[in-house]
């Protein structure tokens, strides 16, 4: 596997631990406060109870609320000894509590009939669609075993739910389960989208960076091979589409060898970080620069009409790099070979360019080195060792 594949293969999964690790914490948070509202409303429906009291009577039901709300408020101090799961299965367990004491005192009146689909609301959150699927079923298991001794007569409320309905306090309790339900869904989903999009906003940045780390060198911010290849694909379709003319020029540094021996890695790096900055330069912001190897580059340029464009970049970059380069009071000199492909003269493909470009800036190493030299356009295509064509060219004062 090539060395970059397996970073990114690497970066890929260590995103993907991350974003298991943000979705719990988004859901664990929404639990926390779906818990801490709902210990708020059990609280404001204790007093409600001692109120709806003074009609009801005190029912065996107003003592279980009163015990959810003792038992809810230690959970909610303890827990951070919780784990999500035990959180929301103990929210659920609750929820349901509610809804059966409801039922058990005021049959369909209850308000707490209304906590239902916040039962499966948060089931969906916190566990799997098996469990939530489950947890419906529950909940119509016990609207229908509800029904059943309320309609077979089995059982019989012993309030009286007229007096009851006309007392204040059965509407305070209605408004209290559907305003208090609300609030606490509202607020806690609102921040659980809100945690999802942020989340979602920096996996996107995070996929970004790992694309561009595997498509870019990490020393000088060039795109890699593999990029300008991509690229190089789509200006020679556009070129032919046009009928414009792409260059491709083949730079390969000269004395590189001898400055990394003598002044180190750390000034070779320097080196090449400062080529790239004046290559950057020299070209267009439409064309492209790539380090494809240690101390070799290509730029590609596109949109042209003649090859002189290329020569008279050639020339540029010949210069540019050849002056010297300033490091910890040295002054680094270097050179550059530079072969010249030319699409549709010398290759029809951009792997066929390339590889011209190359040959041509090899016979500019082997011969009078920091020159450039156009590829031959009469044996490229023929895959036969390239001849060349038009003269050697050295920069002056090199």
């Amino acid at each position: 596997m090539p060395i970059f594949e397996e970073k990114k293969s690497k970066s890929v999964d260590a995103q993907s631990d991350y974003s298991k690790r943000q979705m719990l914490l988004i859901r664990e948070v929404f639990i926390d406060k779906c818990l801490i509202y709902f210990v708020g409303i059990s609280f404001a429906a204790m007093v409600i109870n001692i109120w709806r009291s003074s009609v009801t009577g005190w029912l065996p039901s107003y003592s279980l609320v009163l015990l959810l709300s003792l038992g809810l408020s230690l959970i909610v101090h303890f827990r951070g000894k919780f784990s999500i799961i035990q959180k929301g299965g103990i929210m659920m367990a609750l929820l349901l509590l509610a809804v059966v004491q409801g039922l058990i005192a005021f049959g369909l009146m209850a308000g707490a009939l209304l906590w239902i689909p916040i039962v499966c609301m948060v089931s969906a959150v916190v566990f799997s669609r098996r469990i939530t699927w489950i947890s419906i079923v529950f909940c119509l298991l016990i609207l229908l075993c509800a029904a059943y001794f309320f309609v077979s007569k089995s059982y019989v409320l012993s309030a009286d739910l007229n007096a009851y309905q006309h007392h204040l306090s059965s509407w305070f309790n209605l408004i209290l389960v559907v305003v208090g339900g609300c609030v606490m869904v509202s607020m806690a989903m609102n921040d659980f989208v809100s945690s999802f999009y942020m989340m979602s906003v920096s996996i996107s940045n995070q996929r970004d960076e790992i694309e561009r780390l595997a498509n870019h060198d990490h020393l000088t911010g060039l795109p890699l091979l593999r990029l300008a290849v991509d690229r190089g694909e789509v200006a020679l379709s556009l070129a032919k589409r046009y009928q414009q003319k792409v260059s491709l020029l083949f730079l390969d540094l000269d004395g590189f060898k001898s400055v990394n021996d003598k002044y180190g890695h750390a000034a070779g790096d320097y080196l090449l970080k400062e080529v790239a900055n004046r290559l950057k330069k020299i070209v267009r912001e439409s064309d492209t620069i790539a380090r494809i190897g240690g101390d070799e580059f290509i730029v590609l340029l596109t949109g042209l009409e003649s090859e002189k464009a290329s020569e008279v970049v050639a020339k540029k970059i010949i210069s540019s790099i050849s002056s010297p380069i300033a490091y910890r009071n040295q002054a680094l000199t270097v050179g550059v070979s530079i072969g010249i492909g030319t699409y549709p003269d010398d290759a029809s493909s951009f792997e066929s360019l390339r590889r011209v470009a190359d040959s041509a800036m090899y016979s500019v190493k082997y011969s009078t080195k920091n020159g450039y030299a156009f590829a031959s356009s009469s044996l490229s295509e023929q895959k036969m060792p390239v001849i060349y064509k038009r003269e050697m060219n050295q920069a002056s004062g090199c």
